[in-house]
C-alpha cells in the first residue's frame, strides 16, 4: 500500500479497490492504525500551509537521483511528519515474512481478464469475453457475467452446460435459481440450465476454485443445494462458501463464510461453522477442519491477491494461473519464504515480482516469453 493511498483515504477519494487494500492494511495491526492517525493529524495541520515548491527545491539540491520513480508531492508530505519514504512502495520485513505492497513497472505479460468458454448441451462452444455480449435462448452474457433465466417449464430431461475459465481468466455465472457463482482462473463447472422442481439443486465443480452465494432452500420449494467435487459432496441450505479443488493438487479446501454446510466424503460427514475451513486430502481421503480468516481466502473474487503467511511456493501457482505463465524457482530454499500482503490483480506480473525482489530474499528474476525464473 503506497503512502498516496493514505492521503487519498484522508481526502476520501479512494475507489472501491483501493478501499479494500487500505482496509486490509489498516485492520492488520494497532501500529498501522496509529500510523494512519499520525499521518491524518499532521496532514490536516501542516500540509495546507506548506510551500511545496520551496521544500522540493531544498530536497532536490540535497539528494541524488532516485532509483525508482517517486510521487514527490507525497514524498514531501512524508518527510514533514518524519516518515522515510524512498520509493513508490513500502516493504515490511519481519521474521522471514514480507509485507508486499505496490510497484510501478509495466510488463508485457497480459493481466488476467473476464473470459470463459461456454459449452452447450449439443457440444458447441461459445467464447465469452469482456466487451462482447451474447444472447441465448435461456441465458445472456454481458462480457463479465453469464445470467440464466428460469422459464418454469417442465422438461423431460435435465440439460447441462459447462463453463470453463482458462488460465488468465475469471467469470461469474448466475444460475436459474439466482445462485451466484464466482469462478477463478483455470476452473470448470457443470450445472443444469434449469433445476428440477422439488429435487436437489446439484452442480459439479470439476476442477478449480469457485465462490458460491446460494439462494435459500426456502425460496426454492425446500430444495437443498449440493456441490460435487473430487472426493466430496457439499450439502447446502443457503449460504456463502468458497471451494478450491484445482487439478494436480491433492488438497481440496472448503471455506464457509456464512450459513452452514456439510462436507460428505466416503468415510464421514462434517459440518462447518462460519470461519471454518475443511481440508480434504484426496490421496487418503482424510479430512480436517481448522479456523481461518475468510477475507484472505475470498479476496480473489474482489479483484485482489491477499496473502497471509503464504510461502513463495504457494504463491507461484496463484500467479501462474492469473497471468497464464510458467514460473519456476531455481533455489529450493526460496520456496519456504513466507509473505503477507494485499495486492491488486490489475497489477502487472513484473510489478509483483519487483516487490518480492525488494524483500532481499532473491536477487533477480528472468522473463522469457511466458516463462519466468525466480533466482536467489
Amino acid at each position: 500500500m503506497t503512502f498516496k493511498l493514505i492521503i487519498k483515504k484522508i481526502k476520501k477519494t479512494l475507489n472501491q479497490q483501493e478501499s479494500e487494500i487500505f482496509d486490509a492494511w489498516f485492520n492488520e495491526s494497532p501500529e498501522h492504525r496509529a500510523y494512519f492517525n499520525k499521518v491524518k493529524v499532521n496532514f490536516n495541520s501542516e500540509i495546507d500551509n506548506f510551500n511545496m515548491n520551496e521544500a522540493w527545491s531544498k530536497i532536490q539540491n540535497s539528494t541524488q537521483e532516485p532509483r525508482f520513480k517517486v510521487n514527490w508531492k507525497y514524498m514531501v508530505a512524508a518527510i514533514l511528519i518524519g516518515i522515510l519514504v524512498t520509493a513508490n512502495f513500502i516493504v515490511k520485513q519481519n521474521d522471514s515474512e514480507n509485507f508486499i505492497q505496490e510497484s510501478s513497472k509495466i510488463s508485457e505479460i497480459s493481466i488476467g481478464s473476464n473470459k470463459a468458454i461456454l459449452t452447450l448441451n449439443d457440444g458447441s462452444e461459445l467464447e465469452l469475453k469482456e466487451g462482447n455480449s451474447q444472447a441465448l435462448t435461456n441465458a445472456s452474457s454481458n462480457g463479465k457475467e453469464l445470467i440464466y433465466k428460469c422459464s418454469k417449464k417442465h422438461r423431460s430431461e435435465v440439460i447441462y452446460n459447462y463453463l470453463t475459465i482458462p488460465r488468465g481468466g475469471q467469470y461469474v455465472v448466475k444460475l436459474a435459481d439466482n445462485t451466484k457463482v464466482w469462478l477463478n482462473s483455470e476452473t470448470k463447472i457443470k450445472y443444469p440450465v434449469e433445476f428440477e422442481e422439488g429435487q436437489v439443486r446439484q452442480v459439479e465443480l470439476i476442477y478449480g476454485e469457485a465462490y458460491f452465494e446460494v439462494t435459500s432452500s426456502a425460496v426454492n420449494n425446500g430444495s437443498s443445494f449440493r456441490v460435487l467435487t473430487k472426493g466430496q459432496e457439499i450439502e447446502v441450505l443457503g449460504t456463502e462458501f468458497n471451494v478450491s479443488a484445482y487439478q494436480n493438487e491433492i488438497l481440496i479446501y472448503t471455506t464457509l463464510v456464512e450459513g452452514s454446510v456439510s462436507i460428505v466424503t466416503n468415510e464421514k460427514e462434517i459440518k462447518l461453522k462460519p470461519g471454518e475451513q475443511s481440508i480434504l486430502d484426496t490421496s487418503d481421503n482424510s479430512i480436517q477442519v481448522q479456523s481461518t480468516e475468510t477475507y484472505f481466502v475470498t479476496a480473489w473474487k474482489k479483484g485482489l491477491f491477499a496473502f497471509k503467511n503464504k510461502t513463495l511456493l504457494e504463491i507461484v501457482p496463484i500467479l501462474s494461473r492469473w497471468y497464464d505463465v510458467e514460473i519456476t524457482i531455481d533455489d529450493e530454499n526460496l520456496e519456504s519464504v513466507g509473505f503477507k500482503g494485499v495486492l491488486s490483480k490489475n497489477q502487472s506480473i513484473e510489478q509483483i515480482l519487483e516487490l518480492i525482489k525488494k524483500t532481499n530474499f532473491l536477487k533477480s528474476y528472468e522473463i522469457k516469453g511466458n516463462k519466468i525464473e525466480i533466482k536467489k
